[in-house]
């Protein structure tokens, strides 16, 4: 029976992005943070190893609008944008796309209630 409940003893952690989390999304073997206006992505497989590394400092997701098709695709100022993992430095890439909505899409940021 454990004589310690503290959270450091039970393998707990926390780690801090500065801004309030608009939502998590599994991409390869890492869980991806979003802020409104930051991505993250944190790495390892346990409180030894973890690792909190600045995706973008310029993008980020709207609150409820992460779906994972194929790769992880959220609502961003730039437009809809996709994260998908790649063999270069960094193992991740973000890009625009279906930019002929656009006109369409960008007006209507403030009203997403849902990804589904």
């Amino acid at each position: 029976m454990p004589i310690s409940f503290a959270p450091s003893d039970l393998g707990a952690n926390e780690i801090g992005t500065g801004d309030v989390i608009t939502g998590l999304q599994t991409e390869r073997q890492a869980l991806v943070v979003f802020n409104r206006d930051r991505t993250y992505i944190l790495t390892g497989t346990s409180n030894l190893d973890w690792a909190l590394l600045e995706h973008s400092k310029s993008s980020g997701a709207v609150e409820y609008s992460i779906q994972s098709i194929g790769h992880s695709k959220y609502l961003d100022d730039r437009g809809l944008t996709e994260l998908y993992a790649v063999q270069e430095f960094g193992d991740f890439a973000s890009n625009v796309f279906a930019l002929q909505v656009q006109p369409y899409v960008l007006p209507r940021i403030s009203k997403v209630s849902s990804s589904t």
